[in-house]
């Protein structure tokens, strides 16, 4: 998680703003019509664990984004393959794939099962 703790606070001092955490939701996913899932409570309502999840999620959202926002400025393949900041965002998600994997399978909640399907289905898009 270090690199995406990096870039995380790299683009806070460039002034790009993230969700905040007083409501449970995940930045908008491309297989939703555009709206964020909402969970009925606010985060701090919710138990630790899943307060927990809800941030990790808003920041693995963020980083698919930004990965995303990179991947678009790009015209080559040798321009990929050149751009390191890309390949290691492309590696540090590929990294976090099986962790969320393992979490959507032993998740109770079904509220933060499907925030962390979202972050799948559009990590698997960026992929």
């Amino acid at each position: 998680m270090p690199l995406f703790s990096d870039v995380y606070n790299a683009l806070l001092k460039k002034g790009l703003e993230f969700p905040g955490t007083e409501s449970a939701e995940v930045p908008q996913s491309s297989s939703n019509n555009g709206s964020p899932v909402k969970i009925q409570k606010h985060v701090e309502d919710l138990p630790p664990k899943y307060q927990i999840i809800v941030s990790e999620m808003n920041l693995l959202k963020g980083n698919i984004n930004f990965t995303n926002e990179l991947l678009d400025s790009i015209r080559t393949k040798q321009e990929l393959k050149e751009n390191d900041t890309v390949l290691d965002l492309l590696k540090a998600l590929k990294e976090m794939e099986a962790k969320l994997f393992e979490l959507i399978q032993s998740c109770e909640n079904e509220d933060i099962m499907a925030i962390c399907l979202l972050v799948n289905e559009d990590m698997q898009k960026t992929f």
